[in-house]
């Protein structure tokens, strides 16, 4: 049977995972199975700001030169994971506003450029809106929304990677998140419009099981990015499984429905050129704990389990692939 990637390719779609390259390096058959499955990383944490600039005057490439040599040596398409976002390191919250663009073209510049050659993609702006407009961010307060602009002119100037804005929360038939994908949609035609180098958008694509999906609204939110012409990617996927019944298999299957509901629309849109997954083992899924389980039970969201084993999602991750019309 082909791998992940493999399928994906009869399809001219891209299949992946994020990362961290500590777990790769400490669990050689995490890196098997990683090789064996993925043509595509994204660094989990090994390139945001507080990995990259702790201190004001210092950048810190350790963690992200590492992932950078790992996707180099085994032929990994790389995604750069994030120039601009909310969350950030202690000391940007005292920045004056007069400091606030050079500290922003500085972080961009220097980070874009270091990853010149290495990073295929960068998210260049992560999580930006809100279902009632922007995201009330220090960068929002201090510059205005033009920092937006302004960071994908920098990574324009800065590097030849493929640049996208990346978001959550946009998945399901429910009032707050009918507003987000309002929001993000004519964000998106603005940029646009404006002439700001965007080329795609990142879709997070982290599931609930138990939340209303409607397929022609996702399905329409879709084709009208598409119609702006931009890329789609489908960036972080994964299943929480916090209201799942205890019992392994049932929550298993609930888990694997999920994907397959979700992939099978998303993919269906030509624009849509991949999927990744927020991790590959359930070992290494940020889940348990920012949202555990309240039976202590450990999450369950990914294709493979704590030992590396496939399980039902991934067998549905698969088929959606495969049912997939080809690009």
């Amino acid at each position: 049977m082909p791998s992940l990637k493999e399928i994906a390719a009869t399809k001219g779609l891209l299949y992946g995972t994020a990362v961290n390259g500590g777990h790769v390096a400490r669990n050689p058959k995490l890196a098997e199975v990683l090789l064996r499955e993925c043509a595509c990383i994204t660094g989990e944490s090994d390139m945001k700001w507080t990995a990259i600039r702790p201190e004001a005057a210092k950048f810190e490439f350790t963690r992200g030169d590492r992932l950078a040599k790992f996707a180099k040596d085994n032929g990994l398409l790389l995604r750069g994971h994030t120039l601009v976002w909310h969350t950030l390191p202690a000391w940007v919250d005292s920045i004056a506003p007069q400091d606030a663009e050079k500290i922003l073209v500085e972080h961009i510049t220097t980070v874009a450029s270091r990853y010149e050659g290495q990073a295929d993609h960068w998210d260049v702006v992560n999580e930006v809106a809100s279902p009632n407009g922007l995201r009330d961010t220090i960068w929002l307060r201090h510059l205005g929304e033009k920092y937006i602009d302004l960071a994908f002119q920098l990574a324009k100037e800065s590097c030849s990677a493929t640049r996208f804005y990346n978001e959550n929360r946009m998945e399901y038939d429910i009032p707050e998140m009918d507003k987000k994908r309002a929001s993000v949609l004519k964000l998106l035609e603005r940029l646009v419009s404006s002439g700001v180098p965007i080329e795609g958008l990142g879709i997070q694509a982290h599931l609930f099981p138990d939340l209303p999906f409607s397929e022609s609204k996702y399905s329409a939110f879709l084709r009208d990015v598409g119609e702006l012409g931009l890329k789609i990617l489908i960036t972080e996927c994964d299943v929480t499984d916090i209201e799942l019944p205890a019992d392994i298999a049932e929550r298993d299957q609930r888990i694997a429905d999920t994907f397959k509901q979700f992939l099978d629309v998303a993919l269906a849109e030509p624009k849509v050129i991949g999927v990744l997954t927020w991790g590959l083992s359930d070992a290494y899924t940020w889940i348990n704990s920012t949202r555990p389980r309240r039976d202590g039970l450990a999450s369950r969201p990914l294709p493979f389990d704590d030992q590396v084993n496939p399980k039902p999602a991934y067998q549905a991750i698969y088929d959606a692939i495969a049912n997939a019309p080809a690009r």
